[in-house]
């Protein structure tokens, strides 16, 4: 290519070699500066003018500009822009959207009242727990990794357009600001988006005879593919460690209802239930004496109880600082059920007095006394209480151990002792007082014996004396996930007190309570052996009274389900959320850019600036000087009229292969410009 002086024609060969000779000849005059000038045409091969009018009526195509004003511009504007914003932002609202909706609720959250789960899989606050499909999840949080490095063609056709002002505007004066041919290449690369531009400009970049600086519109368009390419494979990559790290994991999940079931316990309603009754008598509720008799109401469902075989009722255990209560509740409790509810408990608490009442300080052979007080005194050995070998209450004989109740912590009134205006049944009392006195046939230990309160009889086993003071409670407690919550215990009125304690009073509780006393012995801490038979009696008691009880309705409930939900942790998911919002505001920006660069101009320039219009300028003829809206436009098959074909050879003169038009069998070539005619 010749380089003529500045303001002088450009004179342009072919690449096949000088083609004056055979009727080739480019008069590309591009003026730097002055009035637009249409841009000359090379000459017609013969016959070619019959090819691109055969069937037309009208003159040739003229270099006259159209000056029509064209919308295309901004219709692909408008179009990249969606083509960005909707997949990217959609996608992200999406993924954001199905887990905030689907995000099961925190244990903190998730309560009723004072119910609040304690949940089998552990949740923590750098993950949303979703109630989802995973594998869904996973697709759609894929999608954005998909498209992110595809829409880099859109970036690239909305930056084409002021990069087709730019170039433009540059023209029209002289200076380094235009790109060389080969800078030139890039810039059409460049603007059909991928890698390879990008690696080829590296490697134009390490070329050691490169004329001067890049231009600033290639250096600015491979700029923009490099964000685009980076943030969408960095999408890719934030994509892939949410795969990694999003997992499916079981959850308990609640739902919070109104209570449907009675899974408290009360007394029945009545005379039982008014603490503040005058005629109070714990007989009219639970005791039922005759003439010889006494019966407990309700004896058959506190047999059930006693032995653990009720399907209705069942004595707990439970500790409020470090308190044991024994309660009454559901023997059956559903295991997806959470409940908050009331019900009627006992306390017993019990210290060893066997030294404060010299018991085994004069014991002998077949005798074995005891004083606690005038009121409590006697012998183990035989064992005789008060002078009695029976229970003054129920008449039964003594055998290995029993209890006497007194109306007051130091045991100096017998509770039994009744007046003409009150007796046990007809006296409220809460907290109730009593004794209790053992001698079973175990072996005492020396640990047990040490502090003096544990004797060992002459012919062996142990012995013990308890005094006790058991207090009945009024109880609110929560059940969640098979274990009790948040109990609050108020000790009740006088006359539940009675009522609990009537059972024992009266001897329905013997053998149980003689086979807590055996229990109690096996422990060597005597402390420990007073605790024992204190849970035993609250139980017992608690047992007795069952009978009379009924159910009082749930205060709160929740239903409780396992679940498979898909951990999703906070920190890939907002990344990706947060890359694809940059990607659609790189959008905005460059549409903007591209509205500010006057698109219903430039368009035409950037539709040109591509590989279909360098291939259009170069074998189109005057067709690529037409104004045209789309890359369809410069050419003639478009419009349906003959069309060469493009074909290779290998050149005369330079023995490269050059690129040469091919016509059809109906035209052909003069043989003056056929090879053979050189």
């Amino acid at each position: 290519m010749d380089r003529s002086p500045p303001g002088k024609p450009s004179q342009f060969q072919l690449p096949y070699g000088s083609l004056s000779q055979h009727g080739f000849q480019f008069q590309n005059q591009i003026p730097l500066q002055g009035r637009k000038q249409p841009r000359p045409r090379y000459n017609s091969l013969p016959g070619e003018d019959d090819i691109h009018n055969e069937g037309k009526q009208g003159p040739p195509i003229t270099a006259t500009r159209d000056t029509e004003r064209h919308s295309g511009g901004k219709r692909v504007i408008f179009a990249s822009l969606a083509l960005i914003v909707v997949p990217m932002l959609g996608l992200a609202g999406l993924l954001l959207g199905l887990v905030l909706a689907n995000d099961v609720e925190k244990p903190a959250d998730r309560s009723s009242g004072t119910l609040t789960l304690n949940l089998r899989s552990e949740f923590d606050d750098d993950a949303y727990y979703v109630d989802f499909n995973p594998t869904t999840l996973v697709t759609i949080a894929s999608w954005s990794s998909t498209v992110a490095p595809l829409l880099a063609v859109c970036a690239m056709i909305l930056v084409s357009f002021p990069i087709a002002q730019s170039l433009k505007a540059n023209s029209q004066m002289a200076g380094s600001e235009l790109p060389t041919p080969c800078q030139f290449a890039l810039l059409l690369d460049c603007l059909s988006a991928g890698i390879t531009p990008l690696w080829n400009a590296l490697s134009y970049w390490r070329w050691p005879q490169k004329e001067g600086a890049m231009a600033s519109n290639v250096r600015n368009a491979l700029t923009v593919l490099a964000i685009f390419m980076v943030l969408g494979y960095t999408i890719a990559g934030v994509d892939t460690w949410l795969h990694l790290v999003m997992e499916a994991v079981n959850v308990e999940l609640v739902d919070v209802q109104p209570p449907s079931q009675a899974l408290g316990r009360g007394l029945p309603d009545g005379p039982c239930s008014n603490p503040t009754a005058a005629d109070f008598d714990a007989g009219d509720c639970i005791i039922r004496l005759g003439a010889t008799s006494v019966f407990l109401t309700g004896a058959n469902e506190a047999a059930r109880v006693m032995s653990n075989t009720s399907t209705t009722n069942a004595v707990y255990d439970m500790y409020i600082d470090d308190t044991h209560f024994a309660y009454l509740g559901p023997s059956i409790i559903p295991s997806n059920l959470d409940y908050r509810a009331e019900s009627l408990a006992i306390h017993t608490e019990c210290r060893q007095m066997g030294k404060q009442c010299n018991l085994g300080v004069n014991q002998s052979g077949t005798s074995e006394p005891f004083h606690c007080t005038d009121a409590f005194y006697g012998d183990l050995a035989q064992p005789i209480i008060n002078g009695d070998d029976t229970d003054g209450v129920t008449g039964l004989a003594f055998r290995s151990a029993g209890i006497v109740f007194f109306r007051d912590p130091g045991l100096t009134q017998l509770a039994n002792k009744s007046t003409e205006t009150e007796s046990f049944l007809t006296r409220p009392s809460n907290p109730q007082h009593l004794a209790a006195w053992a001698k079973v046939e175990l072996g005492a230990t020396t640990l047990q014996t040490a502090d003096g309160n544990v004797v060992t009889p002459t012919h062996g086993g142990t012995s013990w004396l308890l005094n006790c003071s058991a207090t009945a409670y009024d109880i609110t407690y929560s059940f969640v996930n098979g274990s009790l919550r948040h109990a609050r215990a108020e000790v009740a009125n006088g006359s539940v007190g009675t009522i609990l304690a009537a059972g024992n009073y009266y001897g329905f509780g013997k053998v149980a309570l003689e086979t807590a006393a055996y229990s109690a012995s096996q422990y060597n801490n005597t402390a420990q052996m007073a605790d024992a038979w204190a849970r035993a009696y609250s139980r017992t008691a608690m047992a007795l009274g069952s009978g009379i009880m009924t159910a009082r309705a749930d205060l709160d409930e929740q239903m409780r389900s396992t679940r498979l939900v898909s951990r999703v942790p906070k920190a890939p998911l907002y990344t990706l959320v947060a890359l694809n919002t940059v990607y659609a505001v790189l959008g905005f920006v460059l549409a903007w850019l591209a509205l500010s660069s006057n698109p219903s101009e430039t368009n035409e320039l950037r539709e040109k600036l591509s590989t279909a219009g360098l291939v259009a300028f170069c074998f189109e003829g005057d067709r690529a000087d037409k104004r045209v809206d789309k890359k369809r436009e410069m050419f003639a098959e478009y419009e349906g009229a003959p069309s060469s074909r493009v074909g290779v050879e290998e050149s005369t003169y330079h023995g490269g292969y050059v690129f040469r038009l091919r016509y059809g069998p109906h035209k052909a070539v003069p043989d003056h410009l056929s090879a053979d005619g050189q």
